[in-house]
Formats: structure tokens, C-alpha cells, sequence
């Protein structure tokens, strides 16, 4: 099951585990005490297809192809790394916010400009 009590999918359905001693190869058979259960279900879901439904969760507007699993490793035990870099996420920022001030200086002086604009010519 993931954290939020979904189960993870096999190639047959929901995964059982009703043994202790678990393992998953790295081309995805799920073993419990010594009896290969099932394999793990990989599927291709394209990022156009995909729709967000809750935490970490999607849903895919067409059916999802399966994968081969020749070109995929399955690693038991390690953790997956974000794939940004937080260093330069934080310098787009940076420019993002200063290129926002900028333009925002740019159209109060234009708001001010138009202000003395209306208020001196209408004294004249």
C-alpha cells in the first residue's frame, strides 16, 4: 500500500502481501517468503493525458499503455530525488520577483504621470 492507503498494482491486480519476509527485484517481481506473487504494473501515461485528483494522485483521460520492463531498473530501498536543482529554482525566483517590481514601479510612475496629467490639465 502507498502512504495513503492505496493498494500498488500488479500486473494481475491490488498486490497481497500475507507473508513477512518481502522483496522486489529490480525488474519489478514482488517476492514473499521465497514465491514470486506478481509484478509490479508499469504503465505509460502521457503528460498531456494526465489530471491531478489528490495528493499525488492522477488520472489519465485515455487508457495507459503498458511498459516493457527491458529499459526499467527497480531499486528496493532507495529514495527518488526531486529532479530540480533548489539553487536555481531560487535564482528564477529571485528575477521573477525583481522583473514584477520593476514593472510595478514602471506602472505606478505611468498611474502618477496620468494622475498630474488629468488633475493639472482640468485646473487649466
Amino acid at each position: 500500500m502507498t502512504q495513503n492507503g492505496h493498494p500498488v498494482l500488479g500486473e494481475r491486480g491490488p498486490i497481497q502481501i500475507s507473508g513477512t519476509d518481502w522483496s522486489i527485484s529490480a525488474k519489478g517481481e514482488v517476492t514473499v517468503d521465497n514465491t514470486t506473487v506478481d509484478r509490479l504494473r508499469l504503465v505509460n501515461m502521457p503528460a498531456g493525458d494526465m489530471r491531478r485528483i489528490g495528493n499525488s494522485l492522477v488520472v489519465s483521460a485515455n487508457t495507459p499503455t503498458p511498459l516493457n520492463w527491458s529499459a526499467t531498473e527497480v531499486k528496493q530501498g532507495f529514495l527518488e530525488q526531486s529532479n530540480a536543482n533548489a539553487v536555481w529554482e531560487m535564482v528564477c525566483m529571485i528575477a521573477a520577483v525583481r522583473a514584477f517590481e520593476a514593472n510595478q514601479r514602471i506602472i505606478q510612475a505611468q498611474d502618477e504621470t496620468l494622475d498630474k496629467a488629468v488633475n493639472q490639465v482640468s485646473r487649466v
